[in-house]
């Protein structure tokens, strides 16, 4: 049977007495009470709990409550039962209800205060230890179904770092016959006062951990179920040692006060969750506002090494300590087109070991496997094996491992299929870890680099074919006719695909007169240089068909306006006749020619035009005859000359004018150069540019 004495601890003040009593000493552990009866007595109010405190046999105060010295004059009680004054059993039932609304409010304080599960836990942990028991141990539920060790207290402060060090790591199995594990299944508190051997036994390989729980002299305890919201979050044991056992009253407080560790377990994961997805809702801002700064910076410019060059800049240091553009090459196989660090100094250091040392697609090293898989590659933590298998050298070598890399993602440069290349990040002094949310991030960041690679190179190459076609397309060299010096330049646009409609000619005609042509197509692509180049030729087979120059715009409109309708266009028509020195001119549409005599100055040739070419039938050419003397000189040019950004038409026209007319006596080339001195001193040229400069000679 349950027996004992209640005695005086002069080393701690404290008088320990008995709870009511409970199994037999030698009886098997079990759960206390159902569900609906362990809710009652949670729900107890104080008043219920004293009432039912002045009901019991006898006068008891649950388990471990560290109650002041008796009253001078008082007598110890007999049975491990509270002390109290003889007479005065219900002063003493007063005092313990009073004590267990302190230790209900000290404890509700104590967690509530904390917005960690944890802090909150190992301070439940503490006040248990310090009023209802010598060890307490909480386990949590992990979110594979688990337990998790979330607190350890020992009522001995000398030998609890040795116990929370012994049982912190070793929470016991959720399917074994641990008390713990029972009231997690169950949902019931077990409570024995006899603990079977190795019933709380820690699962540890450490030696000496195991054998601390055993000499403990534990013997009772208590284990209750941490529930909120329906759901059993943990459990909570209690444990005293030999000739201490836990009545009624002490599972009602151990009950009452684990709901509201429960309560505060389940309040801090609410505050976790939300600041969790606070946090993640600010990282998919930031990973959607890097990716729009990315993709700002690889569609800035067509050259695909600087768009890369400031890709790195952008990710370092935001995202990463170092990042490396590498990509595919045809003659060399694998190049490096960007690459930098936080540190100048280690960029520079690992930009001259690698320099002449690309690297070898067939290898192991990060860069060649995603290269051959096509899929992203992350290593959390980098060991040395990986800076082994990518240094081609020892100087590499030495440097890779200088660089303290810690995590590295490796990402494909992807666009229409193909693998382009690959975008290398490091952390090292960041001590990031990369993740999968950072494999997410790379891998868009691959595609959108993959893309404007792919983009800049398909802008080349059709560059290159705009080019071609532009030279095939303009007379490669000026025709030698009577009475006329001549010159010409083109130059293409600085932006867009560098090529356009604009184009001159000369024409050297049977009956002895000279055409001359400027034209300019609308548009700056391809397409316009194909325009350009069926307009160039209809014109000239037109010119040998009818001389006169309104004759000759009205049949190339009607070309535009055929059953394949081109692209509307800006065109002069002029003939020279040397034989009677006069020149004849249509206008479409175009800035007007503009002529320089000796001694007469510059004068634009007015009248004689109309609407562009390709706008719609029956519009009337017009053409004109002036005479032009030995000395005099033609300019014919396009609207790239004479308008820009940063001035008017009639400040360009009045500009070219100027210039034409300080030039005159110079030889035509010359006069080109002069007169194409401000367009070449442009950064950048929005419009193309012709420029033809007949000038009359003997």
């Amino acid at each position: 049977m349950a027996a004992g004495a209640g005695l005086w601890d002069p080393a701690t003040t404290n008088r320990r007495g008995p709870a009511e009593p409970g199994p037999a000493v030698g009886s098997s552990p079990g759960a206390v009470g159902d569900p609906a009866r362990r809710r009652d007595r949670g729900r107890q109010h104080p008043r219920r709990a004293a009432r039912r405190a002045r009901s019991a046999p006898r006068p008891v105060v649950p388990y471990g409550w560290r109650n002041p010295p008796a009253p001078a004059g008082g007598e110890q009680n007999q049975g491990r039962g509270v002390t109290g004054v003889k007479g005065g059993s219900r002063t003493g039932r007063q005092q313990a209800v009073s004590r267990r609304l302190a230790f209900l409010l000290a404890a509700s304080q104590s967690v509530a205060a904390r917005l960690d599960e944890d802090d909150a836990l190992d301070a439940f942990a503490r006040i248990a230890v310090t009023a209802m028991a010598d060890l307490c141990i909480i386990d949590v539920r992990d979110v594979d179904g688990g337990l998790r060790r979330a607190a350890v207290a020992h009522a001995d402060r000398d030998v609890e770092a040795s116990v929370r060090e012994a049982l912190r790591r070793w929470p016991p199995d959720p399917t074994g016959r641990h008390p713990a594990a029972e009231a997690l299944r169950t949902g019931q508190t077990q409570r024995a006062d006899e603990l079977p051997p190795g019933l709380l036994d820690t699962p540890t390989p450490d030696p000496d951990a195991a054998r601390l729980l055993p000499e403990l002299g534990l013997c009772s305890y208590l284990a209750v179920p941490l529930t909120a919201r329906g759901h059993t979050l943990g459990t909570v044991l209690l444990s005293g040692t030999t000739g201490r056992a836990f009545g009624p009253d002490d599972v009602d407080v151990a009950e009452d006060v684990a709901q509201l560790a429960a309560l505060a377990v389940d309040n801090a994961r609410l505050v976790a969750d939300e600041r969790a997805a606070r946090e993640g809702a600010e990282a998919a801002r930031a990973r959607v506002s890097l990716l729009a700064e990315a993709t700002s910076v690889l569609t800035e410019t067509l050259d695909p090494n600087a768009a890369l060059e400031r890709l790195a800049e952008l990710l370092v240091p935001g995202l990463a300590d170092w990042c490396r553009v590498d990509l595919c090459d045809e003659e060399i196989g694998v190049r490096r087109a960007a690459m930098t660090h936080v540190d100048p100094a280690t960029a520079a250091a690992v930009s001259a070991v690698e320099e002449g040392v690309p690297v070898d697609p067939t290898g192991d090293a990060p860069v060649a496997r995603v290269l051959r898989s096509g899929r992203p590659l992350l290593l959390a933590e980098t060991s040395d094996d990986v800076l082994v298998a990518s240094a081609r050298t020892q100087d590499q070598l030495d440097v890779y491992r200088s660089l303290g890399l810690r995590s590295l993602l490796v990402v494909p440069l992807v666009a229409r299929g193909d693998v382009l290349g690959t975008l290398t990040l490091g952390s090292a002094v960041s001590g990031r870890r990369f993740d999968d949310d950072d494999v997410a991030l790379g891998r868009d960041l691959g595609r959108r680099a993959g893309l404007a690679i792919d983009n800049a190179r398909m802008y080349q190459q059709e560059h290159r074919t705009a080019a071609v076609l532009q030279r095939a397309l303009l007379p490669r060299h000026l025709s030698t006719v009577p009475g006329l010096a001549l010159a010409a330049r083109y130059l293409p646009a600085t932006t867009g695909a560098e090529v356009g409609g604009d184009w001159y000619d000369v024409l050297a005609l049977a009956d002895g007169r000279v055409g001359l042509v400027i034209g300019d197509v609308v548009g700056h692509d391809i397409e316009a240089a194909g325009v350009m180049g069926t307009l160039r030729h209809a014109l000239r087979a037109y010119a040998w068909i009818d001389g006169r120059p309104a004759s000759v715009i009205r049949r190339v409109d009607e070309l535009a306006l055929g059953p394949e309708p081109c692209a509307l266009a800006t065109l002069i028509y002029a003939t020279y006749d040397p034989s009677r020195h006069t020149l004849a001119w249509s206008s479409a549409g175009h800035p007007p020619p503009l002529v320089v005599r000796p001694g007469s100055g510059a004068e634009y040739l007015l009248g004689a035009n109309s609407t562009l070419v390709g706008v719609g039938p029956d519009v009337e050419r017009t053409q004109r005859e002036v005479t032009l003397d030995v000395g005099a000189t033609v300019v014919l040019y396009t609207d790239g000359l004479v308008e820009t950004r940063e001035s008017s038409l009639t400040d360009g026209l009045d500009r070219l004018a100027a210039l034409a007319e300080s030039g005159s006596s110079e030889a035509p080339d010359d006069l080109v150069d002069r007169l194409l001195a401000d367009v070449l001193a442009a950064e950048q040229r929005k419009d193309d540019v012709a420029i033809l400069v007949a000038k009359v000679v003997n």
